[in-house]
């Protein structure tokens, strides 16, 4: 029977090779240190022990590559909640910035309410003035169906108020008519009392009066023509009966005599 030498064994390394043994697998049976990512011991062929911790992260890149691989998931999720963040702060912001549904109504409203005047002011004829009754009817429709929603101490909605008496006068216009000359007081006077309602502090309020003003002037004066001739018709008209009566009355005498 032949016995193993100790020329089958390989020598233990150095003790300056033995730094290195924290790290390199040592076997179980006969003690040699293998060389690293070894699974079975280079001397005696058993199967190592499982690497040590340390040396697995060593090998896989450091603890430095390791931590920075746990700490990216980390930054992620930070970077996602930060967006999130600013995402939602943004939005308040705009919510807050963004003009209300009355507000965007009134400015609307202000800006018909000059084009309905303008064109009140630019009419040549009567006609043409009673012809903008029917826009103002619609700029009226969206104030009259907001108003019941907001609350009595809300600022907009004097605003919208005096914008309603506005265009209601404006849409009582339907009515004027040259045989029908007094509804051109009740329409002028609905105009004017409307005017006198809009807020001092309303940036509109300027240019609505001043122009509301030139358009009531312009229709007054179709209305005070139509007046006039209608009176020089009527004079006219007295004074044909009265040639007629005083012709009559030559005739009869002339006869008698």
């Amino acid at each position: 029977m032949t016995t193993r030498t100790s020329e089958s064994i390989p020598e233990a390394p150095e003790d300056g090779d033995r730094s290195s043994s924290n790290r390199e697998p040592m076997c179980g049976q006969c003690g040699f240190t293998s060389e690293l990512d070894c699974v079975f011991c280079q001397a005696c062929g058993s199967l190592l022990p499982d690497a040590d911790p340390n040396q697995r992260l060593a090998s896989s890149g450091g603890t430095d590559e390791i931590g920075s691989r746990r700490v990216w998931p980390r930054v992620a999720v930070a970077s996602l909640l930060l967006l999130s963040v600013v995402a939602t702060a943004g939005m308040a912001v705009y919510r807050a910035t963004e003009p209300k549904p009355e507000e965007q109504l009134a400015e609307e409203s202000s800006r018909r309410a000059l084009s309905l005047l303008k064109s009140m002011s630019e009419a040549r004829t009567l006609a043409q003035a009673q012809a903008i009754s029917p826009a103002a009817t619609s700029a009226m429709t969206p104030v009259v169906e907001m108003l019941p929603r907001l609350s009595s101490n809300n600022d907009t909605r004097t605003r919208l108020d005096a914008y309603r008496s506005l265009f209601r006068g404006l849409a009582s216009l339907d009515r004027l008519h040259q045989s029908r000359l007094l509804e051109w007081g009740k329409a002028r006077q609905l105009i004017s009392s409307s005017l006198r309602e809009l807020s001092a502090d309303d940036p509109m309020t300027g240019a609505l009066t001043s122009q509301g003003r030139i358009a009531m002037d312009a229709v007054q004066d179709h209305v005070d023509k139509i007046e006039r001739l209608r009176s020089v018709a009527q004079q006219q008209r007295r004074r044909q009966r009265a040639d007629r009566s005083t012709t009559k009355k030559v005739g009869t005498g002339a006869n008698t005599a």
